[in-house]
């Protein structure tokens, strides 16, 4: 024998070892039973962006840099792209410089009505003494209502500088793109160095956080739902994932060609393990309750079969060994998963926490198990029957 077979040999024997000696892990359990539920039906439909936007620019310029690329997540006011602002600096700072001008404009109409003022008073006392001439008193009410208008004329003037001094900061502000929410960029229309006019678009914007679930449903059930409050749960072929739709809700007109209406629901999607545009299979009451078998979602695990438990079997010499067992999930009532019938049977324990470290044939001490008694008594070995789908 070679020494690496030798080596190999000695490695997995030293692994063996180790885990034997580490002992049975400790997992918990739930009991797979049977419950009369309300039975589902399936139908299809597409998650949608809850929020999608064009991106445009409100103000024209050459592209100087674009700093998210498709697929980047931004956040609510992050940098997405930025124009060329110079010349808009240039006309801010020749605006600065006016205001300059326009302030000292009043500072000088101010000193000429205060004077016009000083003399008007002296004209008038003197009048009244019979000392002062009519006409140089009408020319100084004249030459003070006259400078008195210049001050309300240069701060008007001032004002507008103002003003135009603040557009030109927004319009400079408006030269750097930000994200007006959080999302992923999917599509860039623009790159550096190309002049975008005004409400050209730059990218488009899908939001995360939240996806929307749009579901097409036979109008035949419409009964089953409309009566109050329902549940819809969701599934996606694309990645596995099961879910339960946030706020289900109906959109009351029925479609003349197929005869079916929409459910829209919200998925959260904070993870960003969901995709909008990907196909959904739904869900939705029929109106009818049946007995199915269910487990605690805790408990499922997926690989590229598909989805699988870990039940404990209990071996020979006493002792529990995990085995894994494939499944077929249907949806989800509250915290447990309809599945359909299989291998599965009532009563097995389902191993809902630990599952994830362990490999097939491992063995397991039940530590805590759930809802095993209640199980047992609802077996079909004791007359409950368990429905179809």
């Amino acid at each position: 024998m070679s020494r690496l077979s030798l080596a190999l040999v000695a490695a997995l024997a030293a692994a063996s070892g180790a885990h034997a000696q580490r002992g049975p892990s400790p997992v918990h359990a739930d009991a797979a039973r049977v419950e009369r539920v309300e039975q589902r039906r399936m139908v299809t439909g597409e998650l949608r962006a809850h929020r999608r936007s064009f991106v445009a620019v409100e103000e024209p310029g050459i592209v100087l840099e674009i700093l998210a690329r498709e697929g980047a997540r931004v956040s609510l006011g992050d940098v997405l792209a930025r124009l060329d602002s110079s010349r808009l600096e240039i006309q801010l700072e020749a605006s600065e410089r006016e205001l300059v001008e326009a302030e000292a404009a009043i500072e000088e109409s101010r000193a000429l009505s205060g004077y016009w003022d000083k003399e008007v008073a002296a004209m008038e006392e003197a009048q009244s003494r019979g000392a002062s001439n009519a006409s140089e008193l009408r020319n100084a009410r004249a030459q003070r209502s006259v400078n008195s208008a210049r001050v309300t004329r240069a701060e008007t003037a001032v004002e507008v500088v103002r003003a135009r001094s603040a557009l030109l900061r927004k319009r400079i502000e408006d030269m750097t793109i930000r994200a007006p929410f959080d999302g992923v960029v999917v599509r860039r229309d623009s790159e550096v160095g190309a002049w975008l006019g005004e409400g050209d678009t730059l990218l488009e914007l899908v939001g995360t956080g939240t996806l929307e679930a749009w579901l097409d449903v036979p109008q035949r059930l419409l009964g089953a739902i409309s009566n109050g409050t329902f549940t819809v749960s969701v599934h996606s072929d694309a990645t596995g994932l099961d879910a339960e739709l946030a706020q289900p809700r109906v959109i009351p007109d029925v479609n003349r060609s197929t005869r079916s209406f929409q459910i829209v629901g919200e998925l959260d999607n904070t993870a960003g393990e969901w995709f909008a545009g990907s196909s959904l299979i739904g869900y939705v009451p029929s109106g009818e309750s049946g007995d199915m078998l269910t487990i605690s979602r805790d408990g499922v695990l997926r690989n590229d079969m598909g989805a699988f438990v870990y039940v404990a079997r209990e071996g020979a010499d006493g002792g529990s060994t995990a085995m894994p067992v494939n499944i077929q999930p249907l949806y989800q009532i509250g915290t447990r998963l309809v599945i359909r019938e299989g291998a599965l049977q009532a009563g097995d324990l389902v191993i809902t926490e630990g599952a994830e470290r362990l490999f097939p044939t491992a063995a397991v001490v039940v530590v805590r198990a759930v809802g095993e008694e209640r199980a047992a008594a609802e077996s079909p070995a004791n007359g409950v029957s368990r429905g179809g789908d």
